[in-house]
């Protein structure tokens, strides 16, 4: 289970805490190829397709990871409209800085 808090106030918060019951489920959702993508969004937020080129990987392992980020509170992921082109899910830190943090 994951407690989650903000410090900080503006449209993205300089910090957020996200705090985990124990190791195990901390683990479980911080996986390597999550840290390289949780860097890639922080470093240039963008869409699905932009990161996955970037990290060079299957843009529906990119969803699954961005979509298990998001559930911890770590990731936000909205909608912008292409004209012409439907929308585009846009992915962004939710904070500048991000702790995850577990209980021994």
């Amino acid at each position: 289970m994951k407690r989650s808090s903000n410090t900080g106030g503006g449209r993205i918060p300089p910090s957020r805490v996200v705090a985990f019951d124990d190791i195990e489920s901390l683990l479980q959702v911080l996986t390597t190829k999550r840290v390289l993508l949780l860097k890639q969004v922080r470093a240039a937020p963008g869409s699905i397709t932009d990161l996955a080129r970037k990290l060079r990987r299957d843009r529906s392992a990119v969803t699954r990871d961005v979509q298990a980020l998001e559930r911890v509170g770590v990731l936000r992921v909205t909608e912008k409209s292409l004209p012409g082109h439907g929308r585009q899910k846009w992915i962004a830190p939710i904070a500048r800085d991000i702790r995850l943090t577990a209980q021994l």
